[in-house]
């Protein structure tokens, strides 16, 4: 559907997502998937911290959620389920692993600049912000950056009208302005899974201003980072060696032969409706 200031969202799809805004909070339905996602992040961080290495949690707030003034119908974000995974982990007070995107991106002065106009996900702005969080999170402070250079393309929302093929311009970052010698860092294995799931990319940036090993579990937030619009791009040129596998679940095996710093784990709000097992 198309909102306020040109902003184009996903309505339904696969996960049905305008259902999930309307689901009452109060159904039982929506405390036990909660329970579950509770349940599954503690059991991430008890095995990763016996392991020694620190543990990191996102969840990417729908587009609506975020920009929900601009949204084409009132709607009131974030989502039953959303909602009430946030609150238990706040009341369980076990939450020092979770990352607040949500929190910090609804409330930000340049909301209205994280996501692409035509596309569900963020723009390389709202990629830059979501970044500063998680190293703010790591102890780790990201200075500002210069968006100056503009580009011109489709969305993956924008290329679903039969007519015309809605395309929208975004400012990328120049780091080379940058204080702290942020460098490109080299890709050193490629991996393609099928249909996505398994994908595997690695970067090694010996010059980077956080000497750690990452590994990080996510989905196409973060994907294979060529560009300044998937949130891989901004932690690979901050750790010294990053791993992106597109996965929902967290792989024990492969970090235990990785043996990384941190780990992190992401998904995105409309796919709290299914916890993980991992």
């Amino acid at each position: 559907m198309v909102g306020r200031r040109g902003h184009i969202f996903l309505l339904d799809g696969t996960n049905h997502l305008i259902d999930q805004y309307l689901a009452d909070v109060d159904d039982p339905q929506i405390e036990a998937t909660a329970n579950e996602w509770i349940a599954c992040l503690i059991r991430r961080n008890k095995i990763l911290t016996e392991k020694g290495i620190e543990f990191r949690q996102l969840i990417i707030p729908e587009k609506s959620t975020v920009l929900s003034d601009l949204y084409p119908v009132n709607i009131s974000g974030p989502t039953a389920q959303f909602s009430s995974i946030e609150s238990k982990l706040k009341d369980s007070d076990c939450g020092g692993f979770y990352v607040p995107v949500r929190e910090y991106l609804t409330s930000h002065e340049d909301r209205a600049l994280t996501y692409s106009t035509v596309d569900t996900h963020f723009s390389p702005m709202g990629c830059y912000l979501a970044h500063k969080v998680i190293m703010a999170s790591l102890g780790v402070t990201v200075g500002p950056v210069p968006f100056n250079r503009r580009v011109v393309a489709m969305g993956d929302v924008g290329s679903r009208f039969p007519a015309a093929h809605l395309c929208s311009a975004d400012y990328y970052p120049d780091l080379g302005h940058m204080e702290g010698g942020i460098v490109d860092p080299k890709r050193i294995e490629l991996v393609e899974g099928d249909r996505q799931i398994g994908t595997r990319i690695v970067y090694a940036n010996p010059g980077a201003p956080v000497q750690k090993k990452v590994v990080a579990f996510a989905n196409s937030f973060f994907e294979l980072g060529f560009e300044a619009n998937r949130i891989s791009w901004w932690l690979s040129r901050w750790f010294s060696e990053f791993h992106f596998i597109w996965s929902p679940e967290v792989d024990f095996d492969y970090v235990e032969r990785v043996r990384p710093n941190i780990v992190i784990a992401q998904t995105i709000e409309r796919f709290l409706v299914r916890a993980p097992t991992s």
